[in-house]
């Protein structure tokens, strides 16, 4: 009978102290008397220390700021431009040419700004821009017929080069980019149409925006010519 009391005894007593250890609170220090095992070695400590979270500090995310890709340096990629070659129909009606000087004349543009940037072309590298001109062509009066490539609307000279060479420069007139002179007529007059073509390699830190065309003639007398169907074609070359 007092053994079995005794029992009865112990097994409230161990049951008053479980309430009570449950019950109570104790510093961060001292832990989860019930829950210790988990704190120190379980994954709530394993997240802090090695774990899942911790594992983003000093990984995916420290890479990105000592090795990755927000902390690296990309080398800015080569400038291209759509270098051509471009053909452009620029008129195709006849002008009419006389000798009372090319400011006077008529004056065809090719938009060279709305296929490419020219500023921005040769800062990437491209120093030239080639260009070839078709156009027919016919005599009014016997005499020579000229056609003029400008970087700008300016004409401020009308001399005339004696001879085709690669680079122009006239300090009077700045703008003139090249002169192409021609004799449709030979010796003679001709009055009919005939096709005619010259290129040119324009240097590219000369060009501002577009080109402008102009046209003149020269000789004994009366020297007007006409010419039509103005085709150019053009590329930007390094």
């Amino acid at each position: 009978m007092k053994r079995r009391f005794r029992h009865i005894v112990a097994i409230v007593c161990l049951a008053f102290c479980m309430c009570f250890f449950s019950a109570c609170e104790f510093p961060e220090w001292m832990g989860d008397p019930i829950q210790g095992s988990s704190s120190s070695g379980g994954s709530q400590s394993g997240q802090t220390s090695g774990g899942n979270q911790g594992g983003q500090t000093d990984g995916n995310q420290g890479g990105q700021t000592s090795g990755g890709g927000q902390g690296s340096t990309t080398p800015p990629a080569t400038v291209t431009i759509p270098e051509g070659p471009f053909t452009v129909s620029v008129r195709t009606d006849a002008a009419n040419i006389t000798d009372s000087g090319r400011a006077s004349q008529k004056m065809d543009v090719v938009f060279l700004s709305d296929y490419f940037d020219v500023k921005a072309a040769y800062s990437a590298g491209y120093t030239k821009l080639q260009v070839t001109i078709d156009f027919e062509a016919k005599e009014v009066d016997d005499g020579y017929q000229y056609v003029f490539l400008y970087s700008d609307t300016k004409c401020k000279g009308n001399s005339f080069f004696d001879k085709v060479v690669d680079e122009f420069y006239d300090p009077q007139d700045p703008s003139l980019l090249y002169e192409y002179r021609f004799e449709h007529g030979g010796t003679g007059k001709n009055t009919e149409w005939g096709a005619h073509s010259f290129s040119a390699s324009l240097r590219m830190d000369r060009l501002k925006d577009d080109l402008y065309i102009r046209y003149g003639a020269s000789g004994q007398g009366n020297d007007s010519w006409q010419n039509r169907n103005i085709v150019v074609t053009f590329r930007a070359v390094r």
